[in-house]
């Protein structure tokens, strides 16, 4: 049951609302989590987990060097005219406290991504090394029965119907071709993961990424004694002589509890980007009829509505209105099609993409969000229809999309028709509906790059940031390598997003804003429901969950620091 009076009440259960739920019962506050959707975790769960925090406990452990002036130099550079210097101190400032504080209230343990550089490394404070985290894995036992609340990662990113892969596990998935140690853990990996599911589990209990996140943070705040429900939607938020006091919750046959909230309420409901007719509104390239693909959960998208109807203010005061990625879909034995997002082989030896018309757009080895943007741009492909075009050797040691390099199987994706394959370009072309010639002399063309190690045409691996997207082992240009051994095979891409960057105005304390600038009383909001901190730039690996913690982080703070302020002058008063 509901509690019918809660001090707190967090609406959603992604990084951001158990961030801010654990933070304001660390403040003495009693707290409630309402989730709308069956299971716990929001987009949260789909992600890597990483987090972007400057000065992290784990980098000056390490002794890499930054300072706080250098991070926020880095997000104004990226930002260009969006920037919001009040609101990115407060983040800059508070990343590395929220991390901290979240790693001991729940035992997840984050380490220094030492590989993952800030993306636009020509810009001033740009670092390598020292800002994005990334969680260890974790038991899933630590949940208990609980566990079959969590929300699975999206089916296209595990193996085996139920395996979960770690980023730092990939390195030894592509180097299963030549290293026997390879073999060896992931060999353990694989033994581990069958084990789980002969002891009758339906998928593997070693959670990564997001997922072991958002176990670590539920498995606190049941720990706790934080009220938490799922599958309940919030109708309406009551305001009453001004202030936010309470909600309306749906509940069975037509009927809806009231919750009287004292404190505060925070709106962490995973902004709007899943929601159909807000999404049109805001994306240009839907608006033209090109075909998008969300990888946020169906669920998200209520508290823009919620907030709006008490006078909250959306802003769209940002360069992109979300975090792009493009995705693949992959058909599903029920008929239906999921997501794959495409973060890592663009930018490999022996692949490309190409439009509509058979030639390259773009730098491939853009970061997700700055390749997105190309696709959909000006100088994009025809309607925005791209294909992921590989040779036979770089598949094999890379995977294309969720097609896996060795040994994992092809067959399944061919007969699927995910993956397209033929013996010659000219075939591959007459598959994919483009003109042969025009696939044939791009290839040549990029061929001759890749054997003098300069892309005259779009400076792929140029910058240290397409560098490190390629392969060490290739020469003269890790990122550069022809595409000449038969078969060739390609994907289709879509444009997708990761959660929204336009959301609800808040202050630097998490505090939402009306029309006219000024704080509502007792609403606040995190995460991808607000405005983003980056200008609706994505400048680094981490810059959607770093955010999302930090700022359910700040709110606690606030709702505990607003609440005792208010108190004084009643008692004043």
């Amino acid at each position: 049951m509901l509690p019918d009076e809660i001090d707190v009440l967090v609406l959603g259960s992604g990084a951001a609302g158990l961030s801010a739920a654990l933070s304001a019962r660390d403040r003495g506050l009693s707290v409630a989590v309402v989730e709308r959707s069956v299971v716990y975790g929001g987009a949260t769960a789909y992600s890597e987990g990483m987090v972007w925090a400057p000065l992290s406990r784990q980098a000056l452990d390490a002794g890499v060097p930054d300072t706080t002036e250098s991070a926020l130099a880095y997000l104004k550079a990226a930002a260009s005219s969006y920037f919001d210097p009040t609101r990115a101190r407060a983040f800059v400032e508070n990343a590395p406290r929220a991390l901290a504080f979240l790693e001991e209230q729940s035992g997840i343990s984050y380490e220094l991504t030492t590989t993952s550089m800030d993306y636009h490394q020509h810009l001033p404070g740009a670092s390598r090394g020292a800002r994005a985290l990334s969680p260890r894995p974790i038991n899933g036992r630590i949940l208990g029965a609980r566990l079959a609340d969590l929300r699975c990662p999206l089916p296209t990113t595990m193996l085996f119907g139920g395996m979960s892969v770690a980023g730092n596990d990939l390195a030894s998935y592509f180097a299963l071709r030549r290293s026997p140690a390879a073999w060896l853990r992931v060999g353990g990996l694989i033994l581990r993961y069958l084990l789980d599911r002969l002891l009758g589990h339906p998928r593997g209990l070693r959670l990564t990424g997001g997922n072991a996140l958002v176990a670590a943070l539920l498995a606190a705040a049941d720990q706790r004694g934080i009220v938490l429900r799922k599958g309940r939607e919030v109708v309406r938020l009551i305001r009453t002589n001004g202030r936010v006091s309470g909600a309306l919750v749906a509940g069975k046959a037509g009927k809806q509890h009231r919750i009287r909230v004292r404190c505060g309420i925070v709106l962490a409901c995973g902004g709007y980007t899943a929601n159909d007719s807000l999404r049109e509104q805001r994306y240009a390239h839907v608006q033209r009829g090109v075909r998008h693909v969300s990888l946020v959960p169906s669920g998200n998208g209520s508290g823009h509505v919620l907030a709006r109807d008490v006078g909250a203010k959306i802003s769209e005061k940002c360069s992109q209105p979300a975090a792009w990625t493009p995705v693949s879909l992959v058909p599903q034995p029920d008929g239906s099609r999921v997501g794959f997002p495409h973060f890592l082989e663009r930018g490999k030896p022996g692949v490309i993409v190409v439009g509509r018309d058979g030639r390259r757009f773009c730098n491939e080895a853009h970061c997700y969000h700055r390749f997105v943007i190309e696709l959909v741009g000006e100088g994009g492909p025809p309607e925005g229809k791209a294909w992921v075009v590989a040779d036979h050797r770089a598949l094999r040691r890379y995977g294309l999309g969720v097609a896996p390099p060795f040994p994992g199987r092809l067959a399944p994706h061919l007969h699927s028709g995910y993956l397209v394959r033929a013996n010659s370009l000219s075939g591959l072309a007459e598959k994919l509906g483009m003109d042969a010639g025009s696939l044939e002399s791009t290839v040549e063309r990029f061929n001759g790059f890749a054997e003098n190690g300069r892309d005259l045409d779009f400076g792929r691996g140029d910058d240290p940031y397409s560098r490190a997207a390629g392969d060490t082992a290739q020469s003269p240009n890790p990122s550069l390598g022809p595409l000449e051994k038969a078969p060739y095979y390609a994907v289709r891409l879509y444009p997708g997003d990761l959660g929204a960057f336009a959301g609800l105005a808040t202050d630097a304390s998490a505090r939402v804003l009306d029309d006219e600038g000024r704080p509502i009383p007792g609403l606040y909001a995190a995460g991808s429901e607000t405005l983003t901190v980056t200008g609706g730039d994505y400048g680094a690996a981490g810059l959607g969950i770093g955010p999302a913690i930090t700022t359910g982080f700040i709110a606690g703070r606030t709702i505990k620091a607003q609440n005792r302020a208010t108190r004084q002058v009643a008692d004043h008063g």
